[in-house]
């Protein structure tokens, strides 16, 4: 996974400073993430965080941790696997989004998930999310899965927008013996995207394709269509990306160096 920030703009001295005691914002800034894998599993996690992303960095210095969260800026291990929690709670921290240096910046969100068919109730599984029934409690043809970005905050300034930017549709598919044939496709906001998991060997085979879209605060995944070859497939919901935007307010110091900055300029002038 990977994150990353833009600063979107900033004011000038004077400017700044006849604004932000009124209570406005220095900058915006843009937080992004790639690849929020969203299952119970610790594979491949260090220290026993999750989802199994890893570690991300912002700026080529600075490591943020995206984990299910107990609470504001607090994270903590997976929900168990096989369950129907209905939302998800998130903490994304170890950041620096208001750019004055050090890792204790945080944000938290949930992420609401609907399903319909099949039992209608969400599947939290290790493979990713499916519907509760069927084949391995997948998505199978008729089962649809919604989700919704919600309860976003931070600890620095507001969060003006915020949304998924892109999701993932992982479909798996097994044979005891010879090679395997079989693919699988979802609609994913409307874009159909199709899994072929051909392969000249038997064994376990998943495969994840990913797509990129406008920011939206909902995700639907459905038209499932699974074509059986040797293998019968599987389908989930497995990973997201996701965008927030701050109006940051600058830390005192800022304040400090910015009259300083302006002090500097109008002796200059008197001079």
């Amino acid at each position: 996974m990977k994150l990353t920030k833009k600063i979107l703009g900033t004011t000038g001295i004077i400017s700044l400073m006849s604004f932000l005691p009124a209570g406005q914002s220095m900058a915006a800034a843009t937080i992004t993430a790639t690849g929020l894998n969203f299952r119970p599993t610790s594979q491949s996690v260090p220290d026993g965080l999750y989802p199994n992303q890893g570690t991300s960095t912002q700026g080529g210095t600075n490591t943020g941790l995206l984990r299910f969260a107990s609470g504001p800026g607090t994270g903590t291990t997976a929900p168990a696997g096989n369950n129907d929690l209905g939302s998800y709670n998130f903490v994304w921290s170890g950041l620096d989004i208001d750019g004055v240096g050090g890792t204790n910046d945080y944000i938290n969100f949930t992420i609401s998930v609907t399903a319909t068919g099949g039992s209608g109730t969400v599947r939290f599984d290790g493979q990713g999310l499916g519907v509760t029934g069927g084949i391995n409690s997948g998505l199978q043809s008729g089962e649809t899965l919604s989700f919704t970005l919600t309860s976003v905050s931070s600890n620095v300034g507001s969060v003006t927008s915020f949304g998924f930017t892109g999701a993932g549709y992982g479909t798996s598919a097994s044979t005891a013996s010879g090679p395997t044939t079989a693919t699988s496709s979802a609609d994913i906001n409307g874009v159909t995207v199709t899994n072929d998991l051909a392969g000249t060997t038997e064994g376990y085979r998943y495969f994840v394709k990913e797509i990129d879209f406008a920011s939206t605060q909902t995700v639907l995944f459905n038209n499932i269509v699974h074509t059986s070859g040797t293998a019968d497939p599987t389908g989930w919901a497995r990973t997201f990306d996701l965008s927030f935007t701050h109006d940051v307010v600058p830390e005192p110091s800022t304040f400090a160096l910015c009259g300083l900055g302006l002090l500097g300029f109008v002796a200059r002038r008197r001079r």
